[in-house]
């Protein structure tokens, strides 16, 4: 009884180090592919799904990006994931592209900002908008190969 007390302490402490939390969240390092779907938004916006990567570096920062900064259509994911998986200031900024793809159509190349709230598992996040403007999920997937199937 007293060796299953030891070994059970022992694994606890093991789980609560710093070293066991930090090689959890370098599991998270690598190339993803990134599925951008957004239902239409009330008062005008059509739909729209646009594929692009995403790199995770090894203490856990994301960076994904569609096309360059100052771009119409421009898309940035940034943000941080802890050891276990749940997220930090994760936030999409960008700026817009076609009107008919914009909330209540506004035109193109006006810059936005919005939280995005979600978890990671090793191979899957889903991600979803956080602002209450429209319905967007954002899904990565672990790989370097082309878009995320759907």
């Amino acid at each position: 009884m007293k060796r299953q007390i030891a070994r059970t302490l022992a694994a606890a402490a093991l789980m609560l180090s710093p070293n066991y939390a930090q090689a959890a969240g370098q599991s998270f390092e690598g190339a993803w592919n990134l599925t951008h779907d957004c239902k239409g938004a009330p008062g005008g916006g059509d739909a729209f799904t646009v594929f692009y990567p995403a790199k995770v570096d090894k203490n856990g920062n994301i960076d994904g990006m569609r096309r360059k900064k100052g771009v119409d259509g421009y898309f940035h994911l940034t943000g941080h994931i802890n050891p276990d998986g749940t997220t930090d200031n994760l936030n999409m900024e960008g700026q817009t592209d076609l009107p008919k793809y914009n909330v209540k159509h506004v035109n193109a190349g006006i810059k936005f900002r919005y939280p995005l709230s979600g978890s990671f598992t090793s191979d899957e996040a889903i991600l979803k908008r956080g602002d209450g403007q429209r319905d967007c999920t954002i899904t990565l997937r672990r790989g370097s190969h082309g878009p995320s199937p759907r």
